[in-house]
C-alpha cells in the first residue's frame, strides 16, 4: 500500500513537471510577463529591502553571540517556553530577521530532530525589512500598518509558543553547549557572501513561483476563487485575486490596490503563514532534516490567529488615521533605477568568485607543499 502510495504521487509530481513543461513551451508570453514581474519585484523591492538585514543576521548567528544570551532573557525564555537560550535567540530572530532564519538556526544547534519541528513554526517571521519596506510602504505609505502587521504576527507566535511549550518541556535538546564567542574580519566577508547567496535563492524561487502563478491566470482558477472569496470577504474580485496568488508568492501582495484597510487583517493573515514560496525556501535549508508538517499547521493557526489580532489592533491603532480614498498620498517605495541592486548582485558575485578563487588556489598549494 506504502508502494502504491509513493508510485502515485511520483507520477503526480511528474505530470505538474510535464504539464509546466509544455504549458512553458505553448503559452510563452505569459510565462514571460509573469517571471518579469517577479523578477521586477526583487530587483526594487526585496534586494533593497533584505539585503542589509540578511548580511547582519548571517554575522550574528555565525558570531555565536546567540548562544550568550543576558540572563534575564535566557531566563524569560526558559520560564515561559522552555526554550535553551540558543533556542530564544532563534525565536527573536526568526520572527524579526526573515522567514528561513529561524528555522535555519534550529537545524544548526543542536537542539534535536523533535524539538526543532515544533520550533520552526513558531521560530518564523517575515521581519521589519520586509514589512515595512515591501508591504506597508508599497500598499499604504504609513508606519501605522506596518506595526500592526508586525504585532499581529509577534503576538500570534507567542501564542502558539505557550501552547507548544508544554510539549518542549517533556522533549529535552540534544546539545545545550554554549558556543564559543568571537568575531572576526573573515566572518564579515563571509556574511556578505553567505547573504547574497541567500538573497539570490530567494529571488531565483520568487521567479519560479511566478509560474505557477501564470498558470493559474491562464487557467482561470485565480480568477474564479478571487470571484468566490471576494463575496464572501466583501472586497474587489481583484484584490481577492491578488491574495489568492499571495498564498503561492507573500511578494504578489505588493499588487493589491493601495489604501484599503479592510484588506489589512488578509495581510497579516497571509504575512503569518508565509505562502508557499517560503515554505520550498525553508525546505530546502533544513534539507529533510526535519519534518515540514509541524511547521505548516503551526502557520495555519498563526494565520487565524494574525487575523484577529489584527482586527482587535486596528480598532485603536488606527483612531488617528485618515483614510481618504480622494486625499491620501501612496509613495510606494521603489528605487528610482535598477542600477543599484543590479550592482550589488554583480559585487557579490565577484566576492563569492573571489572567495572560490582563493580557497582553491590554497587547497593547490597545500598539494603543492605536501608533495
Amino acid at each position: 500500500m506504502k508502494i502504491q502510495k509513493e508510485r502515485l504521487l511520483l507520477a503526480l509530481k511528474l505530470t505538474l513537471l510535464i504539464g509546466t513543461a509544455v504549458f512553458c513551451v505553448i503559452r510563452t508570453d505569459d510565462v514571460k510577463s509573469e517571471v518579469s514581474a517577479a523578477a521586477q519585484r526583487c530587483i526594487y523591492v526585496l534586494i533593497p529591502s533584505l539585503y542589509a538585514m540578511l548580511a547582519v543576521t548571517s554575522l550574528i548567528t555565525a558570531c555565536g553571540i546567540t548562544g550568550h544570551l543576558p540572563k534575564p532573557a535566557a531566563a524569560v525564555g526558559k520560564a515561559l517556553f522552555g526554550m535553551t537560550p540558543h533556542e530564544t535567540s532563534a525565536f527573536i530572530l526568526g520572527m524579526f530577521a526573515g522567514y528561513p532564519v529561524g528555522t535555519r538556526m534550529l537545524v544548526s544547534g543542536g537542539s534535536g530532530k523533535r524539538r526543532a519541528e515544533l520550533l520552526s513554526g513558531v521560530c518564523f517571521g517575515a521581519g521589519p525589512a520586509f514589512i515595512y519596506g515591501c508591504i506597508s510602504g508599497e500598499l499604504y505609505g504609513s508606519q501605522t500598518a506596518g506595526r500592526i502587521i508586525i504585532l499581529s504576527a509577534v503576538g500570534a507566535n507567542l501564542l502558539l509558543a505557550s501552547v507548544l511549550s508544554f510539549m518542549l518541556r517533556d522533549t529535552p535538546p540534544e546539545n545545550n553547549v554554549r558556543p564559543q564567542l568571537h568575531l572576526t574580519g573573515i566572518m564579515l566577508s563571509d556574511a556578505v557572501k553567505n547573504s547574497g547567496k541567500a538573497l539570490g535563492m530567494l529571488c531565483l524561487a520568487v521567479m519560479a513561483f511566478s509560474v505557477p502563478a501564470a498558470v493559474l491566470e491562464c487557467a482561470d482558477a485565480a480568477s474564479a476563487v478571487g470571484k468566490r472569496f471576494s463575496q464572501i470577504a466583501a472586497i474587489s474580485s481583484d484584490d481577492a485575486e491578488v491574495l489568492f496568488r499571495s498564498v503561492l508568492d507573500i511578494t504578489s501582495l505588493g499588487d493589491l490596490s493601495h489604501g484599503n484597510y479592510r484588506l489589512l487583517p488578509w495581510i497579516c493573515a497571509l504575512v503569518s503563514f508565509g505562502g508557499i514560496c517560503v515554505i520550498f525556501q525553508i525546505s530546502a535549508v533544513t534539507s529533510g532534516k526535519i519534518s515540514l508538517m509541524p511547521l505548516v499547521l503551526t502557520r495555519l493557526a498563526a494565520a487565524v490567529l494574525s487575523f484577529f489580532l489584527c482586527r482587535m489592533l486596528m480598532t485603536f491603532m488606527l483612531r488617528d488615521e485618515v483614510i481618504s480614498a480622494s486625499t491620501a498620498e501612496i509613495r510606494s517605495f521603489r528605487s528610482a533605477s535598477p542600477i543599484p541592486s543590479l550592482l550589488l548582485i554583480v559585487m557579490t558575485a565577484m566576492v563569492i568568485s573571489a572567495s572560490h578563487r582563493r580557497i582553491t588556489g590554497g587547497d593547490t598549494n597545500v598539494r603543492k607543499n605536501y608533495r
